[in-house]
């Protein structure tokens, strides 16, 4: 009963109407740290002292872990060297307390995902270094990271990290004609508080170059732009295309994107509304290494298909391919596709295809 009452408490914390339940009572949130959604703020005026964020990043097929950068400055000519191979990239945010080893599963997914796409994987970590996040601590761990600006801090260093690959791109002679010289060149997807970081990401990107990356991928974004008192979670406009994937309360049940995704899963665990938040996370893993697709369905249950190296059926108007390798059509945009893992035949699918990653432990 205690792990119960505290698992609705963190839901009604972290979803949309605890925003209502705050005006409410008093109008505004307790947990802003006294901004003001009128208070005009420049990112690239903002000087930030507190713990360094993690880059872990893949560019070669011959790589046995990350290549692990631990800094305050995105200047970090080694890895830009290394990304500086004629490949896109991709940006990964994790929520708000993951933290990835060198060589643990999350490195294997991340390599598995590196050799079935065309981009280098960089994965990015912003816990605290300190401050482990329970179920007891999020609020305040989340309201510490908002009154320190760590979530700016986080997205202007992804930020200047892109423009940084990029510059070296156009400016090595010796850089291959495919190197990163175009945002559209560029996916970032993120998991939970992960979704919004990368949300603002891109929208940092964009007030730089006038360009915008050709995905944003959210993974159930937490419904907590209350907290952070702006309109931060993904939404349309913020890449060429944003494709939002729903999976629990937790996170935002309205839509948002170019594209929502309600993917529909059946709990018997007496927390599975965070087992559901954590499947956002795991559909990743599986449709990033191309190990199922996941097609959405209009109206309809969707479809998975494991791939045994045939070419993947051509889709129906109805359809939405869900993942990091979908792409837009105009008859897709602003509509609701749905997915359902409810039957036995069909999560056990899911779970076996997935193998080892199923196992996966969030703090790797």
């Amino acid at each position: 009963m205690f792990i119960y009452f505290y698992t609705i408490l963190l839901a009604l914390l972290l979803s949309d109407c605890a925003a209502m339940l705050s005006r409410i009572l008093g109008g505004g949130s307790c947990f802003n740290g006294g901004q003001t959604s009128g208070e005009v703020f420049d990112i690239d005026d903002f000087v930030y002292n507190g713990d360094p964020i993690t880059f872990a990043c893949i560019s070669s097929k011959d790589q046995f872990q990350f290549d692990i950068v631990r800094s305050n400055n995105s200047l970090l000519p080694v890895l830009h060297n290394l990304l500086n191979n004629g490949r896109g990239l991709s940006l990964f945010f994790h929520g708000i307390g993951n933290t990835v080893s060198k060589d643990g599963l999350y490195f294997r997914q991340t390599k598995e995902w590196f050799s079935r796409s065309d981009k280098n994987i960089c994965i990015i970590t912003y816990a605290f270094l300190k401050d482990s996040v329970s179920i007891y601590n999020i609020v305040s761990h989340l309201n510490k990271m908002v009154k320190t600006r760590r979530l700016e801090f986080v997205a202007k260093q992804a930020r200047d990290f892109v423009l940084n690959v990029r510059e070296r791109c156009l400016n090595d002679p010796l850089s291959s004609a495919s190197c990163l010289k175009h945002m559209s060149q560029v996916e970032i997807s993120g998991y939970s508080f992960g979704g919004h970081i990368a949300s603002r990401t891109c929208d940092y990107l964009f007030q730089k170059t006038n360009e915008k990356v050709k995905m944003l991928l959210a993974l159930d974004p937490s419904g907590n732009s209350f907290l952070l008192n702006k309109v931060t979670y993904p939404k349309r406009g913020d890449a060429n295309y944003v494709q939002v994937i729903h999976t629990s309360g937790v996170g935002i049940t309205r839509q948002v994107g170019d594209v929502d995704i309600y993917l529909t899963y059946k709990s018997k665990a007496l927390w599975g509304v965070f087992e559901k938040h954590d499947l956002g996370l795991y559909m990743h893993f599986g449709t990033s290494t191309k190990r199922f697709y996941l097609i959405g369905e209009e109206n309809g249950n969707g479809t998975i298909v494991v791939n045994n190296g045939q070419p993947l059926r051509q889709l129906k108007p109805s359809e939405c391919l869900i993942g990091i390798y979908g792409t837009l059509n105009e008859h897709q945009k602003g509509k609701r596709f749905e997915m359902s893992l409810v039957h036995r035949e069909e999560v056990k699918l899911f779970w076996d295809t997935l193998g080892e990653y199923a196992e996966l432990d969030q703090f790797d």
